[in-house]
């Protein structure tokens, strides 16, 4: 069965970008087979069987899905409707369950854990390899490895934090924003081996992917040999075999600017001192991610980005984030006192300091110490 396949593209004009076409290559030959068995009888656009029905549907039809069991008004807006928020917590997918799939998604849970999704995996949102989704309230999901990519003609600008670590001061050349419009924290972002990567270019101009800043000639991907995009999709999956250097990788413009990503990789000069033996993230198990080494007083999840799964999603990892139950314990003349990190009177200035229980300050508050920008 042809169900479900392209089978004929009509050429309108020269495509900029290079592609692999999604014509299925035994199509031809199958088309050959059926002409040559039915002649005029057959057609791939035409059906000389069908017959419009010029009686109208039933009213009854209509109101079948109108009312209490079915979508409940002729409007979509979920958010009138109090009762759609409580879809959000809903688990009991399934043939027996009472769920109703109608709301569900005129709700805008397009990602959600009782939807399909990509690769067999369920929460809806069609992402690409290795992408997770997330519900953007009302308005539909957006996949943690999707980005635009915004160029501001050579100028740079102040931008707004996006929650995800420092926001504020000035920007880079070439930025990445989500779905939902904020700018992405390139400091906080960290990509990962084997997942593919998908970069809207708008701007007007060619977006190409390098191993390094100082390459010459861009990545050739599948597909695509120039390892670039303008005005469309740029597609990218990193693999070890790319050797990329320092684990990062450069978008460059045709006019110059550049951004540097780096990967998600274990720190190769990390050590948990376990017993007698320093051992380092290679020879360390997930149950040792929120331990902490006796000497250094550092957070093995902090650097054992692969093994504590600390990368895998770049707009709500807490790589980057300030733990919002840590707090740092101080004593004077008057006693002790406790302070959560974003208490004005824990200065930046104790980052490096350790309290009265052996906490080092930067390793629990990483956006107040700007953790990820030094990232060691």
């Amino acid at each position: 069965s042809c169900r479900g396949s392209l089978n004929y593209i009509k050429k309108r004009q020269d495509c900029p970008n290079p592609y692999d076409s999604r014509v299925d290559p035994n199509f031809k030959e199958e088309k050959d087979v059926a002409v040559a068995a039915l002649g005029d009888a057959f057609s791939l656009v035409r059906d000389y069987e069908c017959v419009v029905n010029p009686v109208p549907a039933n009213t009854t039809l209509f109101e079948q899905v109108h009312n209490d069991t079915g979508y409940a008004a002729n409007s979509t807006h979920g958010e009138n409707n109090p009762d759609a928020a409580l879809l959000a917590s809903r688990t009991d997918c399934g043939l027996e369950t009472d769920l109703n799939y109608d709301a569900l998604l005129l709700g805008g849970y397009y990602c959600h854990v009782c939807l399909p999704g990509s690769e067999g995996k369920a929460s809806g949102g069609s992402c690409d390899k290795g992408g997770t989704c997330s519900n953007v309230a009302w308005a539909g999901a957006m996949c943690d490895n999707h980005y635009a990519v915004d160029g501001h003609g050579g100028r740079q600008r102040r931008r707004p934090s996006d929650g995800d670590g420092r926001g504020g001061g000035r920007g880079p050349e070439m930025e990445l924003r989500w779905a939902d419009g904020t700018i992405v924290n390139h400091a906080a972002l960290r990509l990962q081996y084997g997942t593919t990567y998908r970069f809207d270019v708008g701007v007007d101009e060619t977006v190409s992917v390098y191993r390094n800043k100082n390459a010459k000639s861009p990545i050739k991907l599948p597909g695509n040999m120039c390892g670039c995009a303008s005005k469309g999709p740029l597609l990218f999956t990193p693999e070890p075999k790319l050797k990329l250097r320092k684990n990062q990788v450069v978008l460059r413009s045709s006019s110059g600017r550049q951004l540097s990503l780096k990967m998600c990789v274990d720190s190769p000069k990390f050590t948990l001192t376990v017993g007698k033996q320093k051992k380092t993230c290679q020879d360390l198990t997930k149950d040792h991610c929120d331990m902490k080494d006796k000497k250094s007083l550092k957070i093995v999840r902090n650097y054992c980005n692969v093994l504590c799964d600390n990368c895998g999603n770049g707009r709500l990892s807490l790589r980057c984030r300030d733990d919002p139950d840590f707090k740092f314990v101080r004593t004077n003349v008057n006693g002790e006192k406790k302070f959560l990190c974003d208490n004005k009177k824990l200065k930046v200035s104790f980052c490096k300091k350790k309290d009265k229980k052996k906490n080092r300050m930067r390793e629990h508050c990483k956006d107040k110490c700007n953790f990820c920008k030094i990232d060691k």
